[in-house]
């Protein structure tokens, strides 16, 4: 599927080929050449330039090249549309799904895993400060036994307080 150019086209089809594109970007071009010729000529007129003619022209042509490039594009889009049957729409559809909520799914681990990585932190610098406190002799066995206890007693709450905080990402996301 290309989504190469889907910021400028509303509809990305599948089999979009180079003809496609160039059809596409023409109409553009020829829209914005149509516009633009056409508030030149209404100042021209204005102004009672010389070579109103060519003005005139430079519109009118650049209003039939739209116009013809609008039809190849329509065509070829229609062409296009028949190219994907409706099973291989709904296909494509399931798969990008998937891969939308592949993506949620890893972001929320990410999330998670940084709330869990937080929490060790804060355990060790809770044991260490603890340890410091209360344990100056024997400062590694003492912060060891303080990471130790809260770990052991803490660990339902640590683990119910990263899976709380992954539901909420889930939650946000939704």
């Amino acid at each position: 599927m290309s989504y190469g150019k889907a910021w400028r086209r509303p509809f990305v089809f599948t089999g979009d080929s180079r003809g496609h594109e160039f059809l596409y970007d023409a109409q553009a071009i020829f829209k914005i050449l149509s516009i633009l010729s056409f508030a030149v000529l209404v100042f021209a007129i204005f102004l009672h330039w010389p070579g109103l003619g060519v003005l005139g022209g430079l519109f009118v042509a650049s209003v039939i090249l739209w116009m013809t490039t609008t039809a190849l594009e329509h065509r070829a889009r229609h062409q296009l549309r028949s190219v994907v049957n409706e099973h291989e729409a709904h296909e494509l559809e399931h798969l990008a799904q998937d891969a939308v909520e592949r993506t949620r799914d890893e972001h929320v681990a990410r999330v998670e895993t940084r709330f869990a990585l937080a929490i060790l932190v804060a355990l060790v610098l809770g044991a260490l400060a603890v340890a410091a406190l209360l344990f100056r002799p024997s400062f590694g066995l003492g912060a060891l036994l303080v990471f130790a206890y809260l770990v052991a007693f803490g660990a339902p709450y640590w683990l119910a307080a990263i899976h709380e905080r992954g539901e909420d990402e889930r939650n946000k996301q939704d």
